[in-house]
């Protein structure tokens, strides 16, 4: 049974659609860039706390806590997957983005122990970059400034003449760059 749609009604179902994926992105999106941004905050936390308390080698250990970020990243894409009922062109594309990004930063995770302490300016631009990439296809700005703080503060950091002004910068980076973004875009009034 075939329905035909008056104008008002075309339009009405298509704003509609158009409110659902905002909805979508707020719910979703936002929470990833949460997760990743309190997880990255509490490594270097911890890794500041153990380099105090027990030593500088044995605080490297922390590091590998960001895959188990990615196990739960992969356990909350497929629930989100399987919740929605359309993944759109733009869905696609975004995760393609973050995708390169995970690769990328598992081949910068593999030659850190060349790369050292530049490890984490490198990580805000790579980060840096697709948060940008992000905010743009979503046209969500706080995503865009928090991109390019993301970034200065990664310029900054290499000249930086330790690692704990490094690591107080990529703090501040992921709060500004993900925090204060998911938050906003989680909230429905944005």
């Amino acid at each position: 049974m075939k329905e035909n749609l008056n104008p008002d009604q075309s339009l009405k179902i298509i704003e509609e659609m158009i409110q659902n994926s905002k909805t979508n992105y707020r719910k979703h999106h936002g929470i990833y860039f949460l997760f990743w941004g309190y997880l990255s905050i509490g490594i270097v936390s911890l890794f500041l706390i153990l380099k105090m308390s027990v030593g500088f080698p044995q605080a490297h250990y922390v590091w590998p806590l960001f895959f188990l970020g990615f196990i739960f990243n992969i356990y909350q894409a497929r629930k989100h997957g399987k919740e929605r009922l359309v993944t759109t062109k733009i869905d696609r594309i975004i995760n393609k983005v973050w995708l390169g990004v995970s690769i990328g930063m598992a081949v910068f995770y593999g030659a850190s122990p060349i790369l050292g302490w530049k490890m984490l300016p490198i990580t805000l631009v790579v980060i840096g970059i697709a948060t940008y990439a992000h905010g743009a296809i979503i046209s969500f700005k706080p995503f865009i400034i928090g991109a390019f703080v993301m970034m200065f503060l990664a310029s900054v950091s290499f000249y930086m003449p330790n690692e704990d002004v490094v690591l107080g910068l990529f703090v501040l980076a992921v709060f500004v760059g993900y925090i204060i973004p998911g938050h906003l875009l989680r909230r429905e009034d944005v």
